[in-house]
């Protein structure tokens, strides 16, 4: 990541309007455990007009890493609010964010909007039911815990998908 960094500083010497650059040089410095650094590079971006989902979620993530729990909470609902894609890890985000800052009920909130985000509860769904999961095991929760795990059985639909289920409720 060290030479990824000193390449992206190099193209940013000769365009340092080069937004996209940049993100990337904010990842390469987060990569290197450099959150602070990283974060003066994505704040650097995230404010300009039209700027990328994956911007303001990779400020998000940064914020995260240093306990920066409500820079972190808003930085993920502009990417949330910008997302043209799967917003999945912005909402996860979002949601350990607001872990983060003790509003366990908004956070399962949000991780519910996300579930039901595309119209559809499936296996599409299984990383918004991880996290659904680590919060009501985190909250010791028992009951909600066991209708999680009911819920997440539900959603595969094969083997395979049973498996990885069960390694990803597991793993926690």
């Amino acid at each position: 990541y060290d030479v990824a960094e000193r390449s992206f500083k190099q193209v940013l010497l000769v365009d340092p309007q080069l937004a996209y650059v940049r993100n990337f040089l904010g990842l390469a410095i987060a990569y290197q455990g450099r959150h602070e650094n990283a974060l003066e590079q994505f704040r650097r971006i995230t404010g300009l007009p039209g700027s990328d989902a994956a911007w303001h979620g990779n400020e998000g993530h940064v914020c995260l890493e240093l306990e920066r729990f409500s820079e972190a909470k808003d930085a993920f609902q502009q990417a949330i609010d910008r997302a043209t894609d799967n917003p999945v890890s912005y909402y996860c985000g979002l949601a350990d964010a607001l872990v983060g800052l003790e509003q366990y009920r908004d956070a399962v909130a949000v991780i519910e909007k996300g579930i039901h985000a595309d119209g559809s509860v499936d296996f599409q769904d299984l990383d918004y039911f991880t996290k659904l999961l680590y919060i009501n095991i985190r909250e010791r929760r028992a009951e909600e815990v066991r209708h999680t795990l009911i819920r997440m059985k539900e959603i595969a639909a094969d083997e395979e998908q049973a498996r990885l289920l069960a390694y990803k409720a597991g793993s926690l």
